[in-house]
């Protein structure tokens, strides 16, 4: 990817309680000023959820046997998940608060369950940005993995911060490091020659297209994901 003049549109879910002015955010910040020194030209949309009108998920499975939330239209995922779809490049960013995301981010991937049973962000690019005080950061950002690689996502790498002060990080050269390798990762598309997910997205595909292989079961509780995994299959 030649970055010089690229438009690229990034697209933020926040789960900030702190939205624009918080830590998590100033370090998806550098990632965008970053990209913007080497000529490209970034369009950042923040999806910030303590801002935005998010429903808890019912656990009603209805995504998965009707295709769509119970409680779509009646809150602004329908949005978010729009935008996410139109993105160029996608971001997930989160503090971590008590060993794990927080729950606004917990809630919107709980309410955007569908995405991890559809794959539906296949062969997008993105990474995941996490802040803490130094406590639950490996656990956090193995998890962020997993679900935007459920997701379909191409993860790039990841950005990490551990926070002193606002905008003020203990580990500031690992940051500008991590940065500068995704940006690297992004020009060489060096993503390309690699083998893609990791051994545990691999597996849980395999169980998730194994259990829909039971169709008696899954036309019945999973119509939906039912019908997407065997149009997968008969495209392979």
């Amino acid at each position: 990817m030649i970055l010089k003049d690229a438009k690229i549109k990034i697209v933020n879910v926040s789960g900030s309680p702190h939205g624009a002015i918080g830590n998590t955010q100033s370090l998806v910040k550098k990632f965008v000023e970053a990209l913007e020194k080497k000529g490209a030209q970034p369009e950042l949309v923040n999806h910030f959820i303590v801002k935005e009108h998010v429903e808890e998920c019912r656990g009603c499975t209805r995504c998965m046997r009707k295709g769509s939330c119970v409680m779509s239209g009646k809150d602004e995922v329908d949005q978010i998940v729009s935008d996410l779809l139109a993105a160029d490049f996608v971001i997930y960013s989160s503090p971590i608060y008590v060993l794990n995301v927080t729950s606004l981010m917990k809630k919107f991937f709980d309410r955007t369950a569908f995405m991890t049973h559809r794959i539906v962000l296949e062969h997008k690019l993105g990474i995941y940005v996490l802040s803490s005080q130094g406590l639950g950061i490996d656990n956090v950002s193995s998890y962020m993995k997993s679900v935007m690689e459920a997701e379909g996502v191409n993860v790039l790498g990841h950005i990490e911060g551990t926070a002193i002060f606002h905008n003020q990080f203990l580990n500031q050269e690992e940051i500008d490091k991590n940065i500068e390798e995704i940006i690297t990762a992004m020009e060489t598309e060096s993503y390309k020659e690699e083998e893609g997910y990791s051994e545990s997205e691999k597996k849980r595909r395999e169980k998730f297209a194994s259990l829909m292989d039971q169709e008696d079961i899954s036309k019945k509780l999973f119509h939906e994901d039912y019908k997407y995994w065997a149009q997968r299959k008969e495209k392979e």
